[in-house]
């Protein structure tokens, strides 16, 4: 039950962020993109061929969204596990930058950069 209640929460919010001000405007301008057409000539042709296509770059562009998406996943979690095993390393090396900087902050030493 908590499944299907996160992937309704999730399928509710893209719907909501769908029709913000922010992206609904911009529905023509991808649609335009999608098929190289205007608007106009979008509801002028109504042919099976040109929904095709349409389908074909809409198909085209989510699965290149998603194997970038993907890609930078796995990077951000091969990033992750090589920091977990030096995390003692990380840790003292951040300490470290933050009293650096907080001493510059202060006025106790001056840097460039």
């Amino acid at each position: 039950m908590n499944v299907q209640l996160n992937v309704r929460t999730a399928f509710l919010a893209g719907l909501v962020s769908f029709v913000s001000p922010c992206v609904l405007p911009l529905i023509p301008a991808y649609l335009s993109f999608l098929t190289g057409s205007s608007l106009e000539e979008l509801k002028a042709e109504q042919s099976t061929a040109q929904r095709a296509r349409v389908m074909g770059h809409a198909v085209a562009f989510i699965c290149g969204f998603t194997v970038v998406f993907m890609v930078l996943g796995f990077t951000a979690g091969a990033i992750g596990n090589v920091l977990l095993q030096y995390r003692d390393i990380v840790a003292r090396v951040g300490g470290v930058v933050v009293v650096i900087l907080g001493l510059n902050m202060i006025g106790c030493s001056r840097s460039r950069f």
